[in-house]
């Protein structure tokens, strides 16, 4: 047997499925990944979510799903094995999609922690206690922030730059 390698995956699943039979969906992936000599070392429902309205409506069959549910795992796999399991979950009428990335041992635990709250710029909102280290460790708040104010105006300046020069008209030659 060659080496396993760690994997991160997320399954869409059928939301009607999931949310009548959650232990189903659990053995499914679970048979999927060990026929192929893997383990699951940790598996949920990504953010809890017992099902999430999609942001297009998926067509499979004669069904179009507009919610699904999220698994989020992490695998312990052959390399061989991502290519078998992505080709079974498409020929299984439960999943609506899969997704297997590779990942390093260290980061593998970190896949299952929650998301940080961001702002309207997509910048994480640190909290006061997190202000709080930084300060005492000397870190310039005030002008990181300012920095990045500085940067996201720049770069608003420049397109509107390049929209203006596309507007005008180009003069013929004579």
């Amino acid at each position: 047997m060659s080496s396993t390698r760690f994997y991160e995956a997320m399954f869409l699943v059928d939301a009607n499925w999931a949310s009548n039979d959650f232990d189903a969906v659990t053995e499914s992936i679970e048979a999927k990944v060990t026929k192929y000599g893997g383990s699951v070392r940790r598996l949920e429902r990504w953010q809890n979510e017992a099902k999430r309205k999609l942001a297009y409506p998926i067509k499979q069959e004669r069904t179009e799903h507009t919610h699904g549910t999220y698994v989020l795992c992490a695998l312990e796999l052959p390399p061989e094995a991502p290519n078998h399991i992505s080709r079974e979950v498409e020929l299984d009428s439960h999943f609506l999609r899969a997704l297997v990335l590779a990942r390093r041992e260290d980061e593998i635990d970190r896949i299952f922690e929650p998301f940080p709250e961001t702002d309207s710029r997509g910048r994480p909102i640190r909290g006061a206690d997190v202000d709080e280290e930084l300060a005492e460790e000397g870190v310039d708040l005030a002008g990181a922030d300012a920095d990045a104010d500085a940067d996201a105006d720049a770069d608003a300046d420049a397109d509107a730059d390049e929209e203006e020069e596309e507007e005008e008209p180009e003069e013929p030659a004579s």
